[in-house]
Formats: C-alpha cells, sequence, structure tokens
C-alpha cells in the first residue's frame, strides 16, 4: 500500500463508507484552477467504492488535454455523499459538472 493509500484509509469508516472528514475534504476542497478540480477527482476516485463503475480518462482534443470522468454511483451510499459533497463544492461544479443521469451516472470535464 503506498503513502497515499494509507493516508485515504483514514477517510473511509470499517464499512468503507467515506467519513465525515473525507466529505468535509471534498466540499472544501479550494478550486481555482482545473488543476485543482483534477487533484479532487482523483482524491474522490481513490475512495469511490466500486472504482470499475466508470470511466476516467484523459484525451487530447484540438492539441488540448481534457480530462474526462464518467462515473457510476452503483447504488452505493456513500458515493452518493461523495457527489452529493462534490455538488457542494460549488467551485469545482461550476467548471467540471457536464451531466446527471438517473440511476446515479455523473459526467465531468476538466480542460487544462
Amino acid at each position: 500500500m503506498t503513502d497515499t493509500q494509507t493516508e485515504d484509509v483514514d477517510y473511509l469508516d470499517a464499512a468503507n463508507y467515506p467519513t465525515a472528514a473525507a466529505l468535509a475534504k471534498v466540499s472544501g476542497w479550494p478550486v481555482n484552477h482545473p488543476k485543482d478540480a483534477i487533484a479532487l477527482l482523483g482524491f474522490v476516485r481513490r475512495i469511490w467504492a466500486y472504482g470499475g463503475f466508470g470511466v476516467w480518462s484523459e484525451e487530447h482534443r484540438r492539441g488540448a488535454l481534457k480530462s474526462t470522468y464518467e462515473i457510476s454511483t452503483a447504488g452505493s451510499a456513500g458515493n452518493e455523499a461523495l457527489i452529493g459533497a462534490l455538488q457542494e463544492n460549488r467551485a469545482f461544479w461550476r467548471m467540471a459538472w457536464v451531466q446527471s443521469v438517473r440511476g446515479g451516472h455523473h459526467g465531468f470535464e476538466v480542460g487544462q
């Protein structure tokens, strides 16, 4: 386990549900630049339950790098709580949110 993964354990309870500290970190994460949004999504990805339910990718369009994220909550209450915390982070949501679809599917894009 890497140091980053070791630190992330503190953000999950015994049932792998995000702790109050994790949700507060997500909702309060400072987002002033696209790199901040990408770092926030990297943190969320590490504590996301069923991480295989989603596409986390980077692609080049017209010479610019764009990170795209299509993730599904997969019925996990913890993942729903993380989406709620992302929504509370207004700077992030304005910068990156693209869509939300019934059933817990969400799309984000961040240009660099």
